[in-house]
């Protein structure tokens, strides 16, 4: 895997409190780190390069994952009891769209710990949406 990506541009790259994760150029999501009491080497996320997702951005935080997608939708995975995922679950296997951000236009992501934050273009945009989050 490692010499598969030695030839391959990265994108962006993130460290949370016990995992990382990149995106290459293609838009693909690799991770790495602790998992379930061992440590997973280097390997791809699945889940959305097969549905056409190109990803443009990652974001790791404690024990979980975000992503943005080119066209501005966010996905989150991994587990947090305290509403991080953004999905209404705890625990989320694989790359979940957080339907909720649908109507904004997220250009940034930021995670610390047990929190995440989603960067919009402006307030004003947010506004418009009329959402309550």
């Amino acid at each position: 895997m490692i010499l598969t990506l030695s030839r391959t541009p990265i994108l962006t790259l993130t460290l949370g409190t016990s995992h990382g994760l990149l995106c290459t150029e293609t838009g693909r999501v690799y991770a790495w780190g602790y998992e379930r009491k061992s440590c997973s080497p280097i390997r791809w996320v699945p889940g959305l390069h097969e549905i056409g997702v190109k990803v443009v951005l990652v974001a790791a935080g404690a024990g979980y994952s975000l992503c943005l997608s080119s066209s501005g939708k966010v996905y989150s995975w991994g587990e947090s009891g305290c509403g991080v995922l953004g999905t209404g679950k705890k625990i989320s296997p694989t790359p979940t769209q957080i339907k909720t951000l649908d109507k904004l236009q997220i250009v940034d992501l930021a995670t610390g710990g047990l929190q995440s934050l989603e960067i919009l273009t402006s307030l004003e945009r947010m506004n418009e949406s009329n959402l309550d989050i």
